[in-house]
């Protein structure tokens, strides 16, 4: 038994990975929003939950599957990190998967107390307006926030994260040394969410947020989670999907040191030069890297 649960391990090793990672993911992060909605902490107290809710997740995941956690980072690596295409789609069910059971977890888990609020607040399990809680685990955007104005976010704030990911794993940049690296992606999704957070609630991952909208839809919201906010749902999908290859493509095309020879950095290595020349000629002034 022991050797077939191993054998099952190492051939589904990376949907495993995927799926325990953002299970983690969710679970934590959902559950302080739980926290947050019940009046216990505000937005700052929320920014350092997820944070330490995606480095936890990372540590869990990252050298098991790398932990993307979400598609739009597994579509991103495929486009330009050389990651395997025909690992995308279980990639991206194993992501739905996690997120919809660490949701659903969290979910009742804290069921008591969002039910004393929807006691308090003489509602059932709303999706809009006074007491509403369906939003502890699904993003909408502010009431005075236009269709436009969401996707453009979403798409931006995706862009970003991605842009900042790649950088933070460029080995040929100032990548973090040791394994400090979750926390710092932790840190730039706080970041986010302190910064936009109030603007679409940013998603910024289809699995983030479809698996707990469909666990809301089962739990008791009902469709008003896919119909509210003029058919919000697929926002939080399709703009991650544009804007994370957008910002791999923007670092790609104007950061990128993989192409970098391994002689150092070019700073550095204008500095060997300007040396070099200046010791052959001395009365010729040092070079400032412009050449083109």
């Amino acid at each position: 038994m022991k050797e077939k649960l191993l054998a099952f391990r190492k051939k589904n090793r990376g949907f495993l990975g995927e799926f325990i990672g953002t299970f983690t993911l969710m679970f934590l992060g959902t559950a302080v929003n739980a926290v947050a909605a019940q009046g216990s902490i505000g937005l700052v107290g929320v920014a350092i939950g997820w944070l330490f809710a995606i480095s936890m997740a990372v540590y869990v995941a990252g050298g098991v599957s790398e932990a993307h956690l979400n598609p739009s980072v597994t579509l991103t690596f495929a486009l330009f990190k050389g990651f395997p295409w025909k690992m995308v789609l279980p990639y991206t069910v194993a992501q739905m998967l996690g997120a919809f059971v660490g949701s659903g977890l969290a979910f009742l888990d804290h069921k008591p107390f969002l039910d004393q609020l929807d006691v308090t607040n003489g509602v059932q399990r709303a999706v809009t307006g006074p007491g509403a809680t369906a939003g502890i685990f699904v993003t909408f955007p502010a009431p005075q926030i236009s269709m436009i104005h969401a996707f453009a976010d979403e798409v931006l704030t995706t862009a970003a994260l991605l842009m900042c990911v790649f950088a933070i794993g460029d080995n040929k940049n100032l990548a973090p040394k040791g394994n400090i690296g979750p926390v710092i992606v932790g840190g730039l999704v706080a970041l986010l969410i302190l910064g936009f957070g109030g603007i679409s609630g940013v998603a910024m991952n289809p699995a983030r947020d479809l698996g707990p909208r469909i666990m809301t839809f089962l739990a008791g919201y009902g469709s008003e989670v896919f119909t509210a906010y003029n058919n919000y749902w697929w926002i939080p999908i399709i703009a991650p999907l544009i804007g994370a290859p957008l910002g791999g493509a923007v670092y790609s095309a104007f950061v990128d040191n993989s192409e970098q020879d391994e002689s150092g950095s070019l700073a550095e290595r204008e500095e060997t030069n300007s040396s070099k020349d200046s010791d052959a000629n001395p009365n010729e002034a040092p070079r400032l890297g412009l050449e083109f």
